[in-house]
């Protein structure tokens, strides 16, 4: 059995008993009645956990009748549990992309939200180890009159919680929690903890749990080739030999920024707790960098610090409602275009999620999915902003995780879990998009391909002919590929005739080369840009008449563009 289901089954426990102190009842009496776990069902069971909440009972019921003292509801009257998971897994089949809109918001509430924690977390964090250490500290005056009642001294009251913080952090506290006390510390500390998880997984591709499993010293920041890398070390969720494998990830600045931010707040659990990470000896991975921030102890009962056992958070996502509305932008009707364009067979406007007017349902799934399907050369994202967020983790992941790669091997190696297989498997489904969505747009394009895809139009009509299943099919057996270039793209399978010294590849365009796409409107614009250039320079000088060449080349490609346009508009 993996980690990560042991971990949910566990979290399932909880929250199944958390419903039982809600109704006033015990665990067993949950566990026993029929009537109790379908009321569970509808009213507080995440959906994703209907499946784990199966298993666990199943697991119960393998146990001893004498050693559990009960017997837990009967694998024949869970008919509606079945039910429930099989349509939940219908919907589910595939973790959606998020349309790009909605995916660049996402990232920049989460960068935002992240640079807000930068700003008050050495406050926070400072009060909160001293609030941890003195148990009247930062209490409301009644507390602190029954603590010291309690301890059988006499009363010396001292500063309460808002007497601790600045303005600013007061206010943070009162627009989420409505309320200022030393449970808040904790609650904001956790709320941090999964805001950081986030902005890992959105710029690695990690699962929630490969992030949970992350060690203290898990990052590294090295240069190669004057470009600055980050690499992160960690384990994945798969067994081999009884352990879980280790696995690398590259990750980009923010990344980087994340994990420094989240050791910030481990140093100071683990200086609370009086651990020093890896200063004992026992291997890394007995320090988790989101170490749970319940070792403060202001949840009443929480853990207690030990050297023997670091445990980290839980880093589920729907523990933070109030989050998720600040992060989560509103559906709307181009978002639901682009889904359908990506899935044209799912119905997508049917499902009561993806309703126009309602916040995007984000789950922590769906950064590795959209994560896989943009950062790609596929030229699918036309969103400017989102091409500025996913710029150099593009560029990276295509340096390591590409097929044939020298580093693929360090990184993927035999794991087909790794994101980086995800990441190759999803290349050419985002290349066979990008190239669909070229093809069904308005731009004047002309090009050696082009003629190819004008001689597959009916004589009647201006749309092309072939089924979209059959051009996704050839995409995914390497009969076709697309690569976006500054002009519009290429199509050319394996390596190019013409490899590009510089930025443009003047050849395709002077031989009108037979995989060569090209946009009139992007043509123009790099026109433009090259007669600025040209302006500046000395006209007696040799750069001047190679840039002018390069430039007659361009304008002889517009040209020949416009008259093939003309002509088929003529036919």
């Amino acid at each position: 059995m993996k980690l990560s289901t042991l971990a949910n089954m566990h979290v399932t426990a909880q929250l199944v008993a958390e419903f039982a102190d809600k109704i006033n009842v015990s665990l067993r009496d949950v566990l026993v009645s029929v009537k109790l776990l379908r009321k569970f069902v509808n009213s507080m069971c995440p959906s994703w956990m209907l499946q784990f909440l199966g298993s666990l009972l199943k697991n119960i019921r393998y146990c001893r009748t004498g050693w559990l003292g009960f017997v837990v509801v009967n694998a024949k009257d869970m008919a509606f549990l079945r039910l429930a998971v099989k349509k939940w897994r219908e919907i589910n089949s595939q973790h959606p992309p998020m349309p790009t809109k909605i995916y660049s918001s996402i990232l920049t509430s989460l960068i935002r939200e992240m640079e807000l924690w930068s700003k008050i977390s050495e406050e926070v964090l400072r009060v909160t180890a001293e609030c941890a250490k003195n148990p009247a500290l930062g209490r409301s005056p009644s507390r602190q009159y029954i603590f010291f009642k309690k301890m059988g001294v006499s009363p010396d009251l001292g500063v309460d919680l808002e007497g601790l913080l600045s303005d600013r952090v007061l206010e943070i506290f009162n627009r989420r929690f409505h309320f200022v006390s030393v449970k808040g510390l904790s609650a904001i500390i956790s709320e941090a903890q999964m805001i950081l998880r986030m902005v890992i997984q959105a710029f690695s591709g990690m699962r929630i749990s490969e992030v949970n499993l992350l060690h203290y010293n898990c990052i590294e920041k090295r240069e190669f080739r004057g470009r600055i890398q980050y690499i992160i070390d960690g384990r994945t969720t798969k067994f081999s030999g009884g352990e879980s494998k280790k696995a690398k990830w590259v990750t980009n600045e923010s990344g980087y920024r994340a994990i420094t931010l989240a050791k910030q707040i481990a140093d100071a659990i683990y200086s609370f707790m009086g651990v020093i990470p890896d200063s004992l000896g026992r291997g890394r991975y007995d320090f988790p960098l989101f170490i749970s921030s319940g070792y403060f102890g202001f949840g009443g009962g929480g853990r207690a610090p030990s050297k023997d056992a670091n445990s980290p958070g839980l880093g589920e996502l729907y523990r933070f409602p109030d989050l998720l509305e600040r992060i989560s932008p509103k559906i709307e009707n181009e978002d639901i275009l682009e889904l359908e364009e990506i899935d044209p067979h799912r119905a997508w406007r049917s499902e009561e999620d993806f309703s126009i007017g309602k916040m995007w349902h984000l789950t922590t799934h769906q950064f590795r999915r959209s994560l896989a399907l943009y950062a790609q050369r596929s030229g699918l994202v036309s969103l400017q902003s989102l091409k500025k967020q996913l710029q150099h983790l593009t560029e990276e992941m295509s340096r390591y995780y590409a097929r044939g790669s020298v580093f693929a091997r360090d990184f993927v190696g035999n794991n087909s879990d790794h994101f980086g297989i995800e990441w190759q498997d999803t290349q050419a489904e985002s290349a066979g998009l990008s190239y669909l969505k070229l093809r069904k747009s308005n731009e004047p394009l002309f090009g050696g391909h082009v003629a190819w895809m004008r001689r597959r139009i009916s004589p009647n009509t201006t749309e092309i002919v072939d089924d979209r299943e059959q051009t996704m099919t050839m995409f995914r057996l390497g009969q076709i590929s697309y690569t976006e270039s500054l002009v519009g793209g290429c199509t050319r399978v394996g390596e190019c005739f013409q490899p590009a010294i510089r930025l443009l590849n003047f050849g395709c365009l002077k031989d009108d080369c037979k995989d060569l796409i090209c946009s009139i409107p992007k043509l123009e614009r790099v026109i433009s840009a090259q007669e600025n250039f040209v302006k500046k320079l000395d006209p007696n000088s040799v750069e001047y008449r190679t840039e002018m060449t390069d430039l007659e080349v361009l304008w002889a490609a517009r040209e020949r563009g416009r008259k093939q346009l003309e002509g088929n508009s003529n036919e």
